[in-house]
């Protein structure tokens, strides 16, 4: 998660400014960015889901992922 937040913080991949352009690199970045996000919900889903279940947020839990799903989907 650090390692998307820096990558998210870097303006020479996601720039600020108008009239920037983004790197050549920038959708093989973000495909990384999306992966790797992805292998967060696998894991909350295969190793946490029982204590979320336990506190009854598996409903929030499965609309953030098919939000995430559904905005990642190309």
């Amino acid at each position: 998660m650090e390692w998307i937040e820096t990558q998210l913080d870097n303006e020479s991949i996601f720039p600020q400014k108008l009239g920037v352009p983004f790197p050549p690199n920038f959708q093989d970045v973000v495909k990384t960015i999306f992966k790797r996000l992805f292998r967060v919900y696998a894991h909350i889903y295969h190793s946490h889901f029982q204590m979320i279940m336990s506190l009854k947020e598996e409903a929030h839990l499965n609309t953030y992922f098919k939000h995430f799903v559904l905005f990642t989907w190309v």
